[in-house]
């Protein structure tokens, strides 16, 4: 009995020894790893294949979470150079339920990465059209120019035609950036009288001058509001210019009778397109200056 346990005893450690030598610890824990990560991709839908010994590629499934992963790029405006570590102090502070989720794939997160990468973009776009494309008194081609050095220029009484378009023209970028200028409520509207989504300004051109009209004949001419309702921006223009007796641009359209045809499309905007070029084409400098930015 002694003799078999001692040969068994043998045998097992002869086994041991033989697998050891056979496969290297590091060679099984990456066997294991391997096969754990099949696994782990098979259950979502796809597995990992191999070709000539090496993994390929996963062959996984399209999915629109798995596209979108990868056409948005994770970067974070000015704090993509600091660390993740500071990186949650600044999220945190701003973002908290963004935050608890930073360090994961999570919707809030790509949420983030996605608005952070938009609003970089569109502040890129406006710094470049901030910038002059006519001389202005003390200030060459392709300067950069600020809101204040605007408000500057806007009261020298010796602009020519081209400056005074071009001085049009910065007055209708501050208005419509997103960044700093005027959100949609206060460009269309708001309520019946939002030109961008209420269904009274659709139809044939007739048809949105009567809807106009008989929106217009609840208030008195020259309210900015009615029933508690904003009118769109180019109407208040003209309102506020009118109460104020400001001289009145010769560009505006006229009925037969001389009068200003306030249910003109140029005074109910549908986009922010169509408000720059009332901006920059109709108005003058004194009705801006008057209303104000």
């Amino acid at each position: 009995m002694a003799k078999q346990r001692i040969r068994k005893k043998t045998k097992r450690k002869t086994q041991k020894k033989t697998r050891s030598n056979s496969k290297s610890k590091t060679q099984r824990k990456t066997y294991r790893l391997r096969n754990k990560s099949k696994r782990k991709y098979r259950k979502r839908g796809g597995a990992r294949t191999e070709q000539h010994g090496r993994i390929k590629k996963y062959n996984m499934p399209r999915t629109p979470e798995r596209k979108k992963k990868k056409t948005v790029p994770t970067v974070f405006d000015r704090t993509a150079n600091l660390s993740r570590y500071l990186q949650h102090i600044i999220l945190n502070s701003s973002h908290p339920s963004v935050a608890t989720g930073m360090y994961t794939d999570s919707s809030q997160r790509r949420g983030l990465n996605e608005r952070t990468v938009q609003l970089r973009r569109l502040g890129q776009s406006v710094r470049n059209r901030m910038t002059t494309q006519v001389a202005l008194p003390g200030i060459p081609v392709g300067t950069l120019i600020r809101a204040a050095e605007i408000k500057e220029i806007e009261a020298i009484n010796t602009l020519d035609d081209a400056q005074k378009k071009e001085v049009r023209r910065l007055y209708a970028r501050l208005y419509t950036n997103h960044v700093d200028g005027y959100s949609d409520e206060e460009i269309f509207g708001t309520g019946p009288f939002n030109s961008k989504t209420a269904a009274a300004h659709v139809g044939t051109h007739a048809q949105r001058k009567q809807q106009r009209q008989a929106l217009l004949a609840t208030g008195n001419i020259n309210d900015m509001k009615i029933n508690g309702e904003s009118l769109p921006l180019p109407l208040r223009i003209l309102r506020k210019n009118r109460m104020w007796n400001t001289p009145l641009s010769e560009r505006y359209p006229r009925r037969a009778d001389g009068t200003i045809d306030e249910t003109n499309d140029i005074f109910w905007p549908r986009n922010r397109r169509e408000f720059d070029l009332y901006m920059k084409n109709i108005p003058n400098l004194d009705e801006i200056v008057t209303y104000g930015w």
